[in-house]
């Protein structure tokens, strides 16, 4: 114990001395001492400590211009990498990329080939469609008319003649409006105006397509009787012929009579013209209308076969004026006779047949305007008559 004791003080001793020499060496270094503090062991005896002053403030400008251009220096360094990499991963996926480009064409070539085969194939379906129609269509040697568009071409079966002749009156009626328009009946109605005139038009077509020459008269006039009563008269005159060979061949109703007419050329060397006619009667609140068509053929009561048949249509309008007075508007178009195959071998020259209709139609003009004015002549008389007595 005791030669622990003095080998303790002893090692305490030297262990004194040896801090102090340290830091007598240290002392002495800029490193490890504070040169405001340190000072000479002379000066630290006598002299006191002088006072520590503060540090100057330093601007951090400097510090953040050296952090921008080290943050751009990364920026740069990070972009080359990023570069880098991409044209790794390009160099390792070109390859799949390019097959899978050729793939997306390849399929759109097919798209579009496709869409061409099956245009194709939908042009020769339709070919062979159009094919089948014309092998499975049977030949017909002629072309007759359906049964129930017969009365469209003034034509009469040996049944349902009331409807047939129903539906073509109807027909004509609905033409009327066309008419009038056409030749400006619509303007002289509106200004009362009265005139008369015939002209040749071409616009008939028969049952082979051909075109045929016709003749219209149009006219307009005041009438001395109202209309009614002027339309009760002209309505007796027509359905009751009192010519040559003239009857009427049915009277379906009061509106609607079927009747016959000769009708004598003045050529004797001709045929005589065979009319059959069928007229109906449409009273209206402010006006009267008659409207009548040659009828071409009739199976039940054919016509003469050495005889002409007429082919004509035409339309009378009464208008309403006064209790004294009315409008009268006409329109009448005979187009070029129908030749039977019994008379095929006479064919009159070139002119003739439209002389012979204009003489005609103008006799028979004629004929009725004056059987018409007596008449009328003989209502008005007893009209006045009535209002005297």
């Amino acid at each position: 114990m005791e030669i622990l004791e003095v080998f303790n003080d002893g090692a305490a001793e030297d262990a004194f001395a040896s801090i102090e020499t340290i830091s007598a060496f240290l002392s002495s270094t800029v490193d490890f001492s504070d040169p405001a503090a340190s000072s000479s062991p002379s000066e630290d005896i006598g002299t006191p400590p002088a006072q520590v002053g503060k540090r100057p403030y330093q601007r951090p400008k400097k510090e953040l211009e050296y952090l921008r251009a080290k943050h751009d220096t990364l920026t740069r360094q990070l972009k080359r990498l990023q570069e880098r990499q991409c044209s790794v991963d390009d160099a390792v996926l070109l390859p799949w990329k390019a097959r899978a480009v050729e793939q997306a064409k390849s399929a759109q070539r097919a798209l579009h080939e496709n869409a061409r085969l099956r245009e194709l194939v939908e042009d020769q379906l339709s070919v062979i469609q159009a094919l089948e129609k014309v092998l499975n269509k049977r030949p017909k040697l002629v072309q007759f008319p359906p049964p129930d568009v017969t009365w469209k071409q003034a034509i009469l079966g040996t049944t349902n003649r009331l409807a047939d002749l129903e539906q073509l009156m109807q027909h004509q009626l609905e033409k009327l409006e066309c008419e009038w328009i056409r030749h400006g009946l619509h303007d002289a109605q509106i200004e009362r105006k009265s005139f008369h005139k015939g002209f040749v038009e071409s616009r008939e077509q028969n049952a082979n397509g051909d075109t045929n020459m016709g003749i219209c008269f149009v006219g307009s006039k005041m009438a001395p009787l109202d209309f009614c009563t002027m339309s009760e008269i002209v309505w007796w005159h027509k359905t009751n012929p009192t010519g040559p060979n003239s009857a009427v061949l049915e009277a379906f109703h009061p509106d609607l009579v079927y009747v016959r007419e000769d009708i004598v050329l003045p050529d004797p060397t001709m045929p005589v013209m065979e009319a059959r006619t069928a007229l109906r009667k449409y009273v209206l609140e402010d006006r009267v209308i008659i409207v009548w068509r040659s009828i071409v053929q009739d199976a039940l009561q054919p016509h003469n076969s050495n005889n002409l048949i007429c082919n004509r249509e035409g339309w009378t309008v009464f208008h309403a004026k006064d209790a004294t007075e009315s409008y009268l508007q006409l329109c009448m178009r005979m187009a070029t006779p129908i030749f039977p195959p019994a008379l095929q071998a006479v064919q009159p020259a070139v002119g003739t047949l439209t002389e012979l209709l204009l003489q005609a139609t103008e006799e028979n003009h004629i004929r009725f305007g004056g059987k018409l004015h007596s008449a009328i002549a003989a209502q008005k008389r007893l009209i006045d008559s009535d209002q005297k007595g």
